[in-house]
């Protein structure tokens, strides 16, 4: 698929017949959604001093990735001995066909010889990669080119009942070598009638050694159960194309089905009028205590008693 050679592009500004920039792109074809490694070089008849800044190009569909730090070594030419800065880059793009790498343009500091500091700029000509759309995948759908690749999923909970309103929590891990994690699929937002799914939380990280670049990307995703019944949630698809096989391979991770417990239902119809009748019946019993109190109350009032007059004989001496 690719050669083993690069071709160069030179800088456009040279500096004492040293060119002060070079991109080093490789030959051949490549795939959509493969690492394709990029290298710059700065040059210069004089040390380095500071940090250079490397403008990449914006390109649709496509990113940069820096590895590690810049290496510095030196080689001798008829002007002198130049001191080379070399950056590495991995760049990937979902685009198709002849696509066009434009201008990359530099700034950096050079101490000469007799320790004065110039500043200098650098700018490449445009160049051109190859790239083809592997067998199967769809204009306009991600793919992720790549030999070594795994994932792996894990839930919060092996429970297949769960309440109303529960949170059901679903881990997914990607991980590749030679390729940053950035450049990983995304993880569908995707979730069933009744069951409502929050923005996933992503944890992206690269791992540098002694050149080897290893990316990891864990997505958690949560889902709430918002309706009773029963639940699938969705199996999901991760499509990689081995670049040294040709080869489609699909990732496949199981769904989850769940038992989710509904609401107890209100009474209606025959329920609602044996609901009535047990009130009627309450008011019923309350009356018939109240009644008895009542009784109770009314018996233990003393019956009225006639009592003589206090002077009997008083009446017969009024003249």
């Amino acid at each position: 698929m690719k050669g083993l050679c690069f071709w160069i592009l030179l800088s456009l500004t040279p500096l004492y017949g040293v060119e002060a920039l070079r991109v080093l792109l490789p030959e051949g074809e490549f795939w959509s959604g493969e690492a394709i490694p990029i290298a710059v070089e700065l040059r210069a008849l004089g040390s380095f001093s500071g940090t250079a800044y490397i403008d990449t190009p914006e390109l649709a569909q496509s990113q940069w990735t820096r590895l590690g730090n810049p290496v510095i070594s030196s080689e001798r030419v008829s002007e002198g001995e130049v001191f080379v800065q070399r950056h590495d880059y991995l760049f990937v793009t979902q685009q198709e066909g002849e696509l066009v790498i434009p201008e990359l343009t530099a700034r950096f500091r050079v101490r000469s010889s007799d320790g004065t500091i110039t500043e200098q700029e650098g700018r490449s000509s445009s160049g051109t990669l190859i790239v083809k759309r592997p067998p199967g995948v769809q204009p306009g759908q991600f793919v992720v080119s790549v030999r070594d690749y795994r994932i792996r999923q894990s839930w919060s909970s092996d429970e297949k009942d769960v309440e109303l309103g529960s949170i059901v929590t679903r881990t997914i891990q990607q991980e590749v070598d030679g390729m940053s994690a950035m450049f990983l699929a995304p993880v569908p937002q995707v979730a069933p009638e009744g069951v409502r799914i929050y923005s996933p939380e992503q944890d992206v990280a690269d791992q540098q050694n002694r050149g080897d670049l290893k990316g990891t990307r864990k997505d958690t995703l949560r889902y709430r159960m918002e309706a009773g019944g029963k639940v699938l949630l969705p199996p999901l698809q991760f499509r990689v194309w081995d670049p040294e096989k040709e080869e489609l391979i699909v990732h496949r991770l199981e769904g989850l089905e769940l038992r989710v417990k509904a609401p107890p239902k209100p009474l209606t119809g025959q329920g609602s009028w044996l609901r009535s009748l047990l009130w009627l019946s309450v008011c019923a019993g309350a009356g018939f205590v109240l009644w008895q109190q009542r009784s109770c109350f009314v018996k233990r009032i003393p019956p009225r008693v006639s009592l003589p007059p206090l002077n009997p004989g008083a009446g017969d001496d009024v003249p």
